[in-house]
């Protein structure tokens, strides 16, 4: 569906990774596998002709083991260079201009389409989670991976809303991540060699909030009796207290003198 006329050069490819992976700080891991959607009901090649066969293929995505062009099914959508990847609890993508012919001025765009309105080409991530944790949020960067100046541009024009969140099971807990491919327009870079070669690289850190386990409730208080059972208990301990001064006393009988009959 969509073709990468110039292949995304490895090493600055590798320079990226490594340059998000150094600047990430060591937080919370999410919990794995993630399963990653992929959803567009057509596209665009790299010449232009359109694509109507719809798009919805689904995998799962764990620590280390990139989606990339040789990892099917997701992979066999992708352009050289594109990659999903899972960094700590941060999503990892890159996404790049896999369609030229889109009218101008900004006509650089992944070459990925929805059927128009809310339907979006997208990367849908479900089943996220970490553990002890809530997911509350979420902070995005970007960079963009080609030309002269790598890492210091975004690589894509502004004002589109990439993603989105959203609790499914009400728990208090983002568990779906929605990332917008559709309205991706990339800047064009000059100095390269090929308009495919435009790539931005998106950094998705989840915010998280620890979960506190409140303490047990303190035990209940010893039971006080009411006043009007107290009081019938002191009148019971009276009473037997009476009875006792008003019983006569058993004498014992005085000893017989010694001889007697």
């Amino acid at each position: 569906m969509r073709k990468l006329v110039e292949p995304f050069p490895f090493v600055l490819k590798s320079a990226a990774v490594a340059a998000l992976t150094v600047s990430l700080p060591a937080l919370a891991a999410l919990i794995t596998p993630v399963s990653v959607n992929l959803i567009a009901q057509g596209g665009y090649t790299s010449e232009g002709s359109g694509v109507t066969t719809p798009i919805n293929v689904t995998q799962n995505l764990g620590y280390g083991t990139p989606i990339t062009t040789i990892t099917p099914p997701i992979g066999a959508y992708l352009i050289t260079g594109e990659l999903v990847e899972l960094i700590g609890d941060s999503i990892h993508i890159r996404s790049g201009a896999g369609d030229t012919k889109a009218p101008g001025p900004n006509n650089l765009r992944t070459g990925l389409l929805g059927s128009g309105g809310s339907d979006k080409a997208r990367y849908v991530f479900s089943g996220l989670g970490i553990a002890g944790a809530n997911i509350t949020g979420y902070s995005i960067s970007t960079l963009d991976t080609s030309g002269a100046g790598a890492g210091t541009f975004s690589g894509v024009i502004g004002g589109t809303t990439f993603l989105s969140l959203a609790d499914t099971d009400a728990n208090g807990s983002f568990d779906k991540l929605t990332f917008n491919l559709e309205d991706l327009r990339f800047v064009s870079r000059l100095g390269l060699a090929s308009p495919y070669q435009n790539f931005a690289d998106f950094t998705i850190s989840l915010i998280s909030t620890p979960i506190t386990v409140p303490p047990p409730p303190p035990p209940p208080p010893a039971a006080v009796p009411e006043p009007a059972s107290l009081l019938l208990v002191l009148a019971a301990l009276a009473s037997v207290g009476a009875t006792r001064r008003l019983r006569p006393a058993v004498r014992s009988p005085a000893p017989r003198p010694p001889g007697s009959a």
